[in-house]
């Protein structure tokens, strides 16, 4: 092969990938320019409004409920962080002003309802009486401790009486008495020794 043959070869690959360069950028451009052209009409249409401004103030008023029945006390400080940054137009004073009406109408039938008034009243009233009551206790405590202690062996003597004559409960009577025997009788008491006496 000659010299000349080999050069032109050359330069003709040297071409062809100078040629599929130039194709391979500007294949390239044109697709990123077709997409960016593209891409803003998707992202510029407008979103639809997933909150609508009723949606909200239903919000605010359910907080507002749930503050009253929480006998919680009224927070438009709350209301303004949480709804401040709203899509739907609502100022500051519009959010304050549907909470604090809401709350106190809300307020206004809770308080007026009597069957509430007897709860909240019973409610509280059952605390202090349940205070007193443990104060009586604390107080009493000995003196309850030995009459409880007192009632259940009485209540133990008559139905021992009760049953103490059934042949099923002979064994444990006679264990009874003899246990009884030996707490009476286990110490010999003598005159001349009357702060020792006799283990039998």
């Amino acid at each position: 092969m000659s010299k000349s043959n080999f050069s032109y070869i050359q330069l003709f690959r040297h071409k062809f990938n100078r040629l599929v360069s130039i194709s391979l950028f500007l294949l390239t451009l044109t697709i990123i320019l077709s997409w960016s052209w593209i891409l803003p009409s998707y992202t510029q249409t407008p979103t639809p409004n997933v909150q609508s401004r009723e949606s909200l103030i239903q919000e605010i008023k359910d907080y507002a409920e749930r503050h009253v029945e929480n006998d919680k006390a009224m927070d438009s400080r709350l209301m303004i962080d949480l709804y401040e940054k709203n899509s739907v137009g609502l100022s500051t004073p519009e959010i304050t002003k549907i909470y604090e009406e809401e709350y106190t109408k809300l307020k206004e039938a809770k308080d007026s309802n009597l069957w509430e008034r007897i709860k909240d009243d019973l409610f509280y009233g059952l605390s202090w009486f349940a205070a007193i009551v443990f104060l009586i206790l604390f107080i009493f405590k000995e003196a309850i401790q030995g009459w409880a202690t007192n009632l259940t062996n009485t209540f133990g003597d008559w139905l021992y009486n009760q049953i103490s004559g059934l042949e099923l409960f002979w064994n444990y009577s006679l264990r009874r008495y003899k246990k009884g025997l030996i707490n009476k009788h286990e110490k010999l008491k003598i005159p001349f020794r009357p702060n020792r006496p006799l283990s039998l």
